[in-house]
């Protein structure tokens, strides 16, 4: 998306929030709510965000994908920091599984998002994280969602709610 960009100030590089710099000038602005993320792994980034009034909300979608009972365990004091790492999951099992690269970044790039969007979408059917999904798997279903959703939004609104409506049941149904 950017390429370089403007150079970082030393304090956003020693934070652990991707964005928080633009949050505290978003967060003068504005008169409702606003919610940051991006990077927060540990207790005291995410208080020190809503501390400082940077943020109203700490998002931490990609490491629930890791650790779906994370922000219990921040709040209940178990843990001060996420375990998350990019390609690095804690399985069923409680053992570290590494997810392979394919070897290109930008693919590698698309089937990490691909495979954290998918432990997400798990995790909101209420079906556990597949923490061994192969990257190929990824890959393949991310593309097989983005041409379905594609197709969708081209065809009339009934047989669309149809298509989406047998998906998703497919969706609930497939633990791996």
């Amino acid at each position: 998306m950017f390429s370089g960009g403007p150079p970082k100030r030393e304090s956003t590089r020693l934070r652990e929030a991707y964005f928080l710099e633009f949050a505290e000038r978003f967060a003068r602005e504005l008169s409702v709510p606003l919610m940051l993320t991006g990077g927060f792994r540990t207790t005291e980034g995410m208080e020190a965000a809503i501390r400082d009034g940077a943020v109203d909300v700490v998002g931490l979608a990609r490491p629930m994908a890791h650790e779906p009972y994370l922000p219990e365990r921040l709040l209940d004091g178990h843990a001060v920091v996420s375990g998350a790492r990019r390609r690095v999951m804690i399985g069923n099992n409680g053992h570290a599984v590494v997810r392979q690269a394919i070897g290109t970044k930008a693919l590698d790039d698309y089937v990490d998002g691909a495979w954290h969007q998918q432990q997400i979408a798990r995790l909101g059917h209420g079906v556990p994280v597949a923490a061994d999904r192969r990257p190929s798997v990824a890959l393949a279903i991310g593309v097989a969602v983005s041409l379905r959703d594609a197709v969708l939004t081209r065809l009339p609104a009934p047989a669309s709610r149809l298509i989406d409506r047998l998906a998703r049941s497919r969706d609930l149904a497939n633990d791996g």
